[in-house]
């Protein structure tokens, strides 16, 4: 069991390595990497084949261990197409990191926007220059 608490810190400065990313595979499984730390190890298994295929067994040994529990307690049938689901899996993580990136940019754009309103309806009303005047 993975200890949610006793979060690794990667050099996010880098690329990881092979050993970095084998210990990252646990964290990414359970879905409790870092956003950075999620970024560097999509960005390696794009380019690294022997850690993706690391991936692929663990993801595998990890989502068949599921089945069997979910088969045990609901008695569910069907199969399950492994390969096609870590790449679901891989492109849903990618695509939800890069929507908070891009919705924390929004986020900060609006801000800048009020902050300068607030600064220019200030400014006016502290009679610092004549926004009223001009209009």
């Amino acid at each position: 069991m993975i200890d949610k608490n006793a979060e690794k810190q990667y050099d996010t400065e880098k690329e990881i390595d092979h050993k970095e990313f084998l210990e990252m595979i646990p964290h990414y499984l359970a879905g409790d990497l870092r956003e950075k730390d999620l970024l560097l190890f999509l960005d390696h298994i794009k380019t690294c084949h022997s850690c993706y295929e690391e991936l692929e067994t663990a993801f595998m040994v990890d989502r068949t261990v599921r089945y069997l529990d979910d088969e045990l307690d609901d008695d569910a049938e069907g199969s399950y197409d492994l390969p096609r689901m870590m790449k679901d899996d891989i492109r849903e993580k990618t695509r939800e990191v890069y929507a908070r990136q891009n919705a924390r940019h929004v986020f900060r754009v609006i801000l800048i926007i009020v902050i300068m309103a607030v600064v220019l309806v200030l400014g006016d009303f502290f009679d610092i220059w004549d926004i009223t005047g001009m209009i």
